[in-house]
């Protein structure tokens, strides 16, 4: 089949070619439907008869089809061509790995790098049962920005996952040749059990994943012979020079990884590509103690392959050595101690206790450790460790990130826009505070401290009162998790720019003198015993813990980073970890569900509940905003790079408009349906409003910038203006920002309640919104831009309130439904009561100032679902009892 430039194929114009190989031409073309530049793969024509190379091309496009990763190619499309198929994906700009390396040494830390990118990648594949089976550096690539891509998957081989469950993906398994004799993949970094023939796994892409990292750290092949029948017997007999031979300054952990990965055996090789990552996570993750920086140690014991024969009995001697020896010292020093037994019970939540979704901290111990509070159902339940049952708190509906009282009398938690406490013992739950927060110290005298993300830390009184600001804010930081430290007098807390690695800060509560302690993850808790646990990344929505010895006299952290947890949750609001631990010994967490990294999904819900799932891939969702014609969806995917997206309704296909290592958020359209504004809070300190083509076509505009943190909320009818909502210290304010003839924010609603989720009519009268002023979030309307008198719409609570299309209904969301309310026109307008179009069984954000819904032209409802893999789920919480053991074990010290 002819291509050359200019040639159409549906809305494709092919541009120019990119290269060719064994598996067909690659070309550059333009999709003038989303007016981006794509790249197409063809099958040569004069192998479209060849039904092995027909059936290995569709095998190659399903496979990398199935798979959604920021490190796999991303395939937009598959189709034919007078008979020729072709496959449409992302045009990537960079060079192979091939060309990277060209002979040379990759820098340590650049290897290390571009290894867990790629692991990260064959562990997204192997999770849905696809081997790639033909990785070399030609199949990897190396983007202008450093992101790797695995490339060519025409080799793969779908299997069953390799966990045992059934495979997330819908592509149905085919047989792939495997008979003996024949050879699949490139002769170098094939492994073993593929050139004898045998049945490969999951573990034969990690051959070829060692045999790559060992060319990146040598610059050269691991397996190099004068033939390639000398190749191959290098690979089934012999082992590569030693890497510290050709690179000095490798280090020697991550040499026994790329030996681990070159075993013969596949049984000797790491078990999965996940627990390949997390090792090379945990040789590349480096924590910054004052002014030095130091490398955490890998936390697993890793075989040397010259070493085999007797590798296991060295390392039980080893540790029995180790034991000894720390035995003697800890005898020496606490002869009348007992070692407590280290154990662990699950217990899952009864089924009465449904998941409240990603909210914040959901779990806290009391003072004295003898009972855990925890969020499930959107209450606060309250179980005593020597009982199996958990009873409700009452007043606590709705209610997130419990913390309890120094004297474990009363039970303080926050919900959207506010903190509250209610009494233990039974009571009337009454406010502390109004205003969003990510974690909150109740400390002694009777002192509140608060996380006010871009406010600071604020001081109140847990009586309530008027907060002062302890940690004045800057601009270009986030403000959490304060804890009050042994004695009251000092505090630690989380200084960060957003979706970056926070400094944990340790600060007098009497004077200015804050210090940086360490860069951290996420979340974090000082124990009285000496320890500062905090979190890790370790892939979506899952953290790992480590821990640090620390004295809060010196101010000094004394220890190394030790890995003491692994595959924890944390929320996708808040960056909060799902985790406690109490003074006594115990901590409690809720398991990593593996199933919450696929993503959610966007669905069209008719007023009588009736679910039709959009074609959109899984991604962690927020804020969706359909365009005027109902053709497309903009929305911030809060996974990978917090970007701004525009989904195809009826296609499924994903267009990113913005690109940046901040965090770009509440997208609008523009009455057109042409532009999309949105906020953003940028890791260069900027902060404000940025617009773009809806299309992806030219370059974003910065049309207001701001000191402050903003939220995009609606685009006036005429297009002269955007409502925004401002964050101003502890308060949200409405603003109207005028476009033309030069942008200037005028204020239009400043109260000193906490305002936020405001939503323009349709023909832009009326502006509702959620306040709090009444003790409890109710949703109010205004007239705009005028301003005046307020009605108040909702009677028993109510949030993320949104318009009709028609402008003859408000809908809005409860805990547990969602709701319409009738509109009578009239200045002002008045509302009928309020009835449940279905129960709400969808995402929401957990996070004030979020809507998690929006409503299409015909009236449905565009919301947020949990995939279905996930419905069933019932949380589980591990409660490991005498932790502190096995804590003092790890970091090979006692406090």
């Amino acid at each position: 089949m002819p291509i050359s430039p200019n040639t159409t194929l549906a809305h494709y114009k092919i541009i120019s070619k990119i290269g060719e190989g064994g598996m067909g031409e690659v070309w550059r073309a333009r999709d003038n439907k989303l007016g981006r530049d794509v790249a197409i793969k063809f099958l040569p024509s004069a192998l479209t008869a060849d039904p092995a190379r027909l059936n290995r091309f569709e095998l190659e496009a399903q496979a990398a089809g199935a798979l959604n990763h920021p490190n796999i190619l991303v395939i937009h499309h598959i189709g034919t061509h007078e008979g020729a198929p072709y496959i449409v994906a992302e045009l990537l700009e960079g060079q192979t790995l091939r060309d990277r390396i060209n002979g040379t040494i990759l820098p340590q830390r650049k290897a290390i790098d571009y290894a867990l990118q790629i692991a990260r990648g064959l562990s997204a594949a192997h999770g849905k049962g696809i081997i790639h089976r033909d990785l070399k550096p030609e199949n990897l690539f190396i983007t202008n920005d450093g992101h790797v891509k695995i490339l060519d998957f025409g080799l793969a081989k779908l299997t069953a996952p390799v966990d045992g469950d059934q495979a997330q993906t819908e592509v149905p398994t085919r047989k792939v040749n495997t008979d003996p004799g024949t050879v699949m993949g490139s002769i170098g970094y094939i492994s073993p059990e593929q050139l004898k023939g045998k049945p490969a796994d999951h573990r034969s892409d990690i051959f070829s994943f060692g045999a790559v990292l060992y060319e990146m750290l040598s610059g050269k092949r691991a397996f190099r012979g004068e033939s390639a029948a000398e190749t191959m017997s290098a690979i089934l007999k012999e082992e590569p020079p030693d890497l510290s031979t050709t690179n000095k300054t490798i280090s020697p952990a991550l040499e026994r990884v790329v030996n681990h990965c070159l075993e013969k055996n596949p049984d000797e090789r790491f078990h999965s590509a996940r627990d390949l990552a997390f090792a090379i996570e945990a040789l590349s993750g480096s924590t910054t103690i004052s002014d030095q920086t130091i490398q955490l140690t890998p936390p697993l014991i890793e075989k040397t392959r010259r070493t085999k024969p007797t590798f296991w009995i060295a390392a039980a001697v080893a540790l029995l050595l180790s034991t000894l020896t720390f035995a003697y010292f800890f005898l020496r020093r606490t002869p009348n101690r007992t070692q407590a037994q280290v154990f662990r019970v699950a217990q899952l939540l009864p089924a009465s206790q449904p998941s409240s979704g990603q909210s914040r901290n959901r779990l806290v111990f009391s003072p004295d450790g003898t009972s855990l509070a925890y969020v499930a159902n959107q209450h606060i339940y309250l179980r005593r460790l020597d009982s199996l049952d958990a009873v409700e708190v009452p007043g606590t509906e709705g209610g997130m990130s419990p913390f309890f009282s120094p004297d474990g009398k009363w039970l303080g938690f926050t919900i959207p826009g506010q903190i509250k406490k209610v009494p233990v013992a039974g009571g009337t739950a009454t406010t502390i505070y109004s205003g969003d927060s990510v974690g909150v110290s109740w400390g002694p005298d009777n002192t509140i401290l608060i996380g006010g993300i871009y406010a600071g830390i604020l001081k109140v009184s847990s009586d309530g009162g008027t907060p002062t600001v302890l940690v004045a804010p800057t601009s270009s930081n986030a403000y959490s998790h304060p804890q009050f430290l042994p004695g009251g007098s000092q505090f630690i807390y989380a200084r960060g720019k957003p979706f970056n690695a926070n400094e944990v800060v340790i600060r007098s509560l009497a004077k200015a003198d804050d210090q940086a302690l360490l860069t951290a993850g996420y979340d974090f808790q000082y124990l009285s015993s000496g320890y500062i646990v905090y979190s890790q990344i370790a892939g979506s929505l899952a953290v790992d813990l480590y821990a640090v010895a620390f004295d809060v006299a010196t101010r000094k952290v004394l220890s190394k980073p030790v890995l003491v947890g692994k595959g924890v949750e944390v929320a996708s609001s808040g960056g909060s970890t799902q985790f406690a631990i109490s003074d006594q010994g115990t901590l409690a967490y809720l398991p990593a569900d593996p199933a919450a990294s696929q993503g959610s999904r966007l669905v069209a819900v008719d007023r009588q509940g009736k679910i039709s799932a959009l074609p959109t891939e899984l991604r962690e969702y927020s804020d969706p905003r359909v365009s005027p014609d109902g053709r497309y969806v903009a929305l911030h995917v809060t996974s990978d790079q917090n970007d701004v997206w525009v989904a195809d309704v009826a296609r499924g296909t994903l267009t990113r408009l913005s690109f940046n290592d901040g965090e770009d958020e509440t997208p609008a359209w523009s009455p057109d349906g042409r532009t999309v504004a949105w906020a953003s809070s940028r890791a260069d300190l900027t902060r404000g409003v940025f617009r773009r083509a809806a299309d992806g076509s030219g370059n974003e505009e910065l049309i207001w910038k701001s000191e402050h943190h903003v939220h995009i909320r609606d685009w006036t009818p005429d297009g002269r203006s955007l409502v925004i909502e401002v964050v101003t210290g502890t308060n949200t304010e409405v603003w109207r920002l005028d476009l033309e003839p030069e942008p200037k924010a005028v204020p239009f609603l400043q109260t000193q309640f906490n305002i936020r989720n405001s939503r323009l009519s349709p023909d832009g009268k009326w502006l509702v919104y959620v306040s709090n002023e009444s003790g409890r979030d109710e949703v109010y309307v205004q007239a705009f831009p005028q301003g005046g008198s307020k009605v108040q719409v909702s009677t028993n609570g109510g949030d993320q309130p949104i318009w009709s299309r028609d402008g003859r209904s408000l809908i809005i969301r409860r805990s547990d439904s969602v709701e319409e309310i009738p509109l009578q026109p009239g200045t002002p307008p008045s509302f009928g009561s309020a009835h449940v179009l279905f129960p709400d069984r969808f995402q929401s954000p957990q996070a004030g100032a979020h809507t998690g819904y929006d409503v299409f032209p015909d009236g449905r409802l565009l919301m947020i679902a949990t995939p279905d893999e996930q419905k069933n789920r019932r949380d589980e919480i591990v409660l490991v009892f005498n932790w502190l053991e096995e804590l003092e074990h790890l970091t090979g010290s006692e406090r």
